[in-house]
C-alpha cells in the first residue's frame, strides 16, 4: 500500500468577501488547492519519431524561457520506437524539475492527440500549462508575454502566438534564413501589446498556453478536431481564447508541402484525405460546420469602420453566424485602443445561440422579418451584419430598421451580394444551375441612392475579395471577342461572384 500525503499551499478555509465571476471562482478553486511547491508555469512537450527536432525544440525552449521563471519541464515520448533514441535524450536534457513520460504504443495522428494530451497535461502541476510539439520553438519573450498575457485578464482561458506556417491568419510573414535570423526577427517582433491580441473562437493550436482549471473541460468529443474541441469547450466554460498578435513562435512543419508528421510513407492523398476530415466534421460534435459556421470570419468588413465616437460603443451584430464577425468588430476596436464594449447578437437560427452567448453579453432570436420590432427601440453605435443585405426577402426594409437602430454617428457594415457574377448569369438564362440562390438585384449606384434618401448620404462603397473557386473561363467566355482587352479585363472582374463591403453612416 502506498500512502499520498498532499500539502497545499494555501492552508485554511476559502472565503469569499463577495460573489466572483465564474472564471475567478474556477482560479480561486484551483489555486485553493494547489499543492505547496507547485511551479508557475508546465511546459509538456510532446515528441513522436522527430529526434533533431525535439532537440531544437528543447534547446530553444531552455535558452529563451524567461530568467528567474519557475517551471517544470514535462516530457513526452510518444512510443516513437527508435531504439530507445529518442527517451535517452530526454533523460540527458539537464533541468532541476523535470518528468519524462514514455507511451509503449501510438494511436494514430487524432487519436494519439485526444488521449495523448490529457495524459501528458494530467502530469504538469503548474498554474498555466504551455504544450510544446515537437517542432514548435519558441522565442525570446514569446513564453514572457503569454503568461503576462493570462496573468492580466482572470477570462482569458488560453493564449495561442502567432508564427510561421500557420494557418487560418496567424502567420505574419517573418523572414530568416536561419536560427540566428530567426531569433533576432523574433526578439524585435515580440514587443508586448495588447492592442495587437485578437479574440476568437478558433485558433490554430502551435504553442498554446491555458489555465490549469480548464483541464476538467478539455475532453475531445472529436477525435478527428480535439483542437476546436477544446476551444469551444473553453469558450462555454466561460473563458477566452486569444491569439496574440505579439508574440511569435516557429512551427516548423510547412504545410504547403503537405508534411505529415513523421508518419513515413503517407501519400499526398491520404494527408488531404486527414486533412478534410479533421476540418469537416465539427458538426459531429456541436451541429456547426467548421468554415462555414465558426470560421466565419469578417476581418475586411470591421476593417473599414470609422473611428467610434464613444469610448465605450454599444455594438450589434446580425446573423454572423457563431459569432467571429462579432468578435472581428471587437478586434478591430482593440486594435484602435477601445477594449471596453457592450455587445448583443440578433440570429435568425437558434443552433447558434450557445456559442454566441459566449461572444455577445445578450443574444436576441427571432425572424429577420421582426427584427425591428425584436430590438426595442434600442440604439447602437455599431452594427455589423454578416449575411449580405439582398439575400434576405426585404433587403430595404432590414436597412431601415437597422439604421433606425443607429446612434447618431452611427455606422452600419454589411455586405452587398454582387449580381452581375458570370454565375449568376448563366442560371438567369438557364445555362447552368451552380449558382447560390439568387439575390435581389441592387447595384451599387441604387443602394448609395437609396440609404441617401434614408438619411445616410456619401455611404463607403468598396469591392471585396473574390468568393469560392467559380470558373474564370465561363466569365470570360460571357464577353465579346471584340471587346477591347483593357475592358475585358474589367468585365472579367465584375462578373466573378463577390461582396461590396459598404460602410453608412448616420449623420451626428
Amino acid at each position: 500500500m502506498s500512502k499520498i500525503i498532499i500539502e497545499r499551499e494555501s492552508p485554511g478555509k476559502l472565503e469569499f468577501k463577495e460573489l466572483p465571476s465564474q472564471c475567478a471562482l474556477g482560479g480561486y478553486f484551483w489555486r485553493a488547492a494547489k499543492s505547496k511547491g507547485s511551479p508557475k508555469l508546465s511546459v509538456a512537450v510532446m515528441s513522436h519519431r522527430n529526434l533533431e527536432s525535439l532537440k531544437a525544440c528543447v534547446g530553444c525552449l531552455l535558452d529563451f524561457a524567461p530568467a528567474g521563471l519557475d517551471y517544470e519541464l514535462v516530457l513526452m515520448d510518444n512510443a516513437s520506437e527508435d531504439g530507445g533514441e529518442t527517451l535517452a535524450f530526454m533523460e540527458s536534457v539537464f533541468h532541476p524539475r523535470k518528468k519524462i513520460i514514455a507511451m509503449k504504443d501510438n494511436m494514430g495522428p487524432y487519436f494519439n492527440a485526444a488521449r495523448g494530451w490529457s495524459v501528458l497535461w494530467s502530469h504538469c502541476e503548474g498554474d498555466y500549462i504551455l504544450h510544446l510539439n515537437d517542432d514548435h520553438f519558441v522565442t525570446e519573450n514569446a513564453i514572457f508575454n503569454m503568461i503576462r498575457a493570462l496573468d492580466s485578464d482572470d477570462s482569458i482561458g488560453m493564449v495561442n502566438p502567432v508564427s510561421s506556417n500557420a494557418w487560418m491568419g496567424q502567420n505574419p510573414g517573418l523572414s530568416f534564413g536561419s536560427s540566428e535570423e530567426m531569433q533576432a526577427a523574433a526578439k524585435a517582433f515580440n514587443a508586448y501589446d495588447p492592442k495587437k491580441w485578437e479574440e476568437r473562437i478558433y485558433v490554430a493550436a502551435v504553442a498554446w498556453m491555458f489555465r490549469r482549471e480548464l483541464l476538467g473541460c478539455l475532453t475531445p468529443a472529436n477525435p478527428f478536431g480535439p483542437e476546436l474541441c477544446y476551444d469551444i469547450a473553453i469558450r462555454l466554460a466561460g473563458y477566452r481564447v486569444m491569439l496574440l498578435g505579439d508574440s511569435w513562435v516557429h512551427h516548423n512543419h510547412d504545410y504547403s508541402q503537405k508534411e505529415s508528421y513523421g508518419f513515413a510513407g503517407d501519400s499526398p492523398a491520404k494527408i488531404r484525405q486527414r486533412e478534410y476530415i479533421s476540418r469537416s466534421t465539427a458538426h459531429l460534435s456541436f451541429g456547426l460546420s467548421f468554415f462555414g459556421d465558426i470560421c466565419a470570419f469578417e476581418k475586411p468588413l470591421a476593417s473599414i469602420m470609422s473611428p467610434p465616437i464613444k469610448e465605450t460603443p454599444a455594438l450589434l451584430s446580425v446573423d454572423v453566424k457563431a459569432g467571429q464577425g462579432l468578435l472581428d468588430l471587437k478586434n478591430a476596436l482593440r486594435a484602435r485602443g477601445i477594449f471596453n464594449a457592450t455587445s448583443a447578437a440578433f440570429s435568425s437560427e437558434a443552433k447558434y445561440y450557445p456559442i454566441l452567448y459566449t461572444v455577445a453579453d445578450e443574444v436576441i432570436l427571432d425572424r429577420v422579418s421582426h427584427i425591428r420590432e425584436a430590438l426595442s427601440a434600442r440604439k447602437f453605435d455599431l452594427i455589423i451584419a454578416g449575411v449580405p443585405v439582398n439575400l434576405y426577402l426585404d433587403p430595404m426594409g432590414l436597412l431601415e430598421a437597422l439604421l433606425e437602430a443607429l446612434n447618431p454617428g452611427g455606422q452600419l457594415l454589411f455586405k452587398l451580394r454582387n449580381t452581375s457574377s458570370a454565375a449568376y448569369a448563366q442560371k438567369m438564362l438557364g445555362i447552368a444551375d451552380a449558382a447560390p440562390d439568387m439575390p435581389t438585384v441592387i447595384s451599387e449606384t441604387t443602394l448609395a441612392q437609396r440609404l441617401a434618401a434614408m438619411g445616410c448620404p456619401g455611404a463607403l462603397i468598396l469591392p471585396g475579395e473574390f468568393l469560392g473557386s467559380h470558373n474564370e473561363i465561363e466569365a470570360a467566355n460571357l464577353i465579346s471577342a471584340s471587346c477591347p482587352e483593357e475592358k475585358r479585363e474589367e468585365l472579367r472582374a465584375r462578373m466573378l461572384i463577390r461582396d461590396f463591403h459598404v460602410r453608412a453612416t448616420r449623420p451626428v
